[in-house]
């Protein structure tokens, strides 16, 4: 009951944050940013403050579950049947929004792989100093990777009633972040000139539980494996987090970005089967990656992105760990333009061209 309720507190600090398209989210996505008073250094960074960014993307997300093995027993990988999505998105300074539908049309064959049903709520917050990301995913129906893995099961297993809840995020603060923008390779609403990186430290913490009343592990391997009669994990975790993102460009307008951040966390674990309960404290390592190739312009801009966290679960049935992998891969142009006289009086919006011989305050 008391995990319940951290639960449904979580997810409605999460769901207040999204925004307020997030009661649609089993095929929307929701971004949005917030405005903090900055200053960049002009030969390594080109903001792009006064102009309406609008852009459009095709992504894809991925969250599995890796079961351990034993000595001579391999791991074995869970995997959603999800779709792609196709969006919009719109930017203004330090404000963004996106939505994007997902495609039924390109889901994988539902015969073979089963059905997912998911609901997946994203908010990135990246302003000059911080780098934030908070997400919430709850998803139900997964297959197991390999086909034929399953004794006399030649196509793959199908796991209709696994159950999936992960909460968390993170927030890491940019040291050298006077002549590094993260948003540039990010966000598409800043052009990184020159090339630079910096140092991030932060925090990390997730929650989380992974259930199935017909086990963890498929039945006619429940033998085999040492959490066999496991059909629930419950997981908290929380710890410190430094890494590196570097921004490299070539010719002024094309970027290849990469960032690693390492997360040792202290864990609690709680593993339930049909006729035990176990709890195990733990400290362990979790990391994330991410890395982005684009094209940088003064009107039009473009990236692939990739991005993933590796989170880590010790229990006290097997000596390794569970393992929960996320991620996405995003393919995105955006255009940029100034606002004309008629858009800035309806948002209220300061004059781009006056503001460029008497700069706005905070800015």
């Amino acid at each position: 009951m008391e995990n319940k309720r951290r639960f449904v507190i979580l997810v409605l600090l999460l769901a207040c944050t999204v925004c307020p398209f997030g009661a649609l989210a089993q095929k929307i996505e929701g971004k949005i940013t917030v405005p903090v008073p900055e200053k960049e250094d002009s030969t390594y960074i080109k903001s792009f403050r006064n102009h309406f960014t609008v852009y459009t993307f095709l992504s894809r997300k991925y969250t599995s579950i890796k079961q351990p093995g034993a000595p001579g027993v391999p791991a074995f990988r869970y995997l959603p049947n999800n779709t792609y999505s196709v969006g919009l998105g719109f930017a203004y300074r330090y404000y963004s929004l996106s939505l994007g539908i997902g495609l039924q049309s390109l889901n994988r064959d539902k015969d073979l792989r089963g059905e997912t049903r998911l609901l997946d709520l994203q908010t990135n917050i990246y302003t000059r100093k911080w780098i934030v990301d908070l997400s919430a995913q709850f998803y139900k129906g997964y297959y197991l990777s390999n086909k034929g893995f399953v004794p006399q099961q030649e196509n793959y297993w199908l796991a209709p009633d696994l159950r999936l809840r992960l909460l968390g995020g993170s927030a890491y603060y940019v040291l050298n972040h006077k002549n590094f923008s993260f948003r540039a390779s990010n966000a598409l609403n800043e052009w990184q000139q020159k090339t630079s990186g910096s140092l991030l430290l932060g925090l990390e913490a997730y929650m989380g539980i992974v259930k199935n009343e017909q086990g963890l592990v498929p039945r006619p391997l429940r033998n085999t494996y040492p959490q066999g009669a496991v059909n629930r994990v419950g997981f908290t975790q929380i710890g410190p987090g430094i890494g590196y993102s570097q921004l490299f460009v070539f010719r002024q307008h094309f970027f290849a970005s990469l960032t690693g951040t390492l997360n040792p966390v202290f864990g609690f674990t709680q593993e339930r089967s049909d006729l035990a309960k176990e709890k195990k404290v733990y400290l362990f390592s979790n990391y994330n990656l991410r890395a982005t190739f684009g094209y940088f312009a003064p009107k039009w801009s473009g990236s692939l992105a990739w991005a993933h966290t590796n989170l880590f679960i010790k229990g006290s049935a097997n000596n390794r760990p569970y393992q929960i992998q996320t991620g996405s891969i995003r393919l995105m142009i955006a255009y940029r333009f100034l606002p004309g006289n008629k858009t800035r009086q309806l948002f209220q919006l300061p004059d781009p061209y006056v503001e460029k011989v008497m700069p706005l305050q905070n800015n």
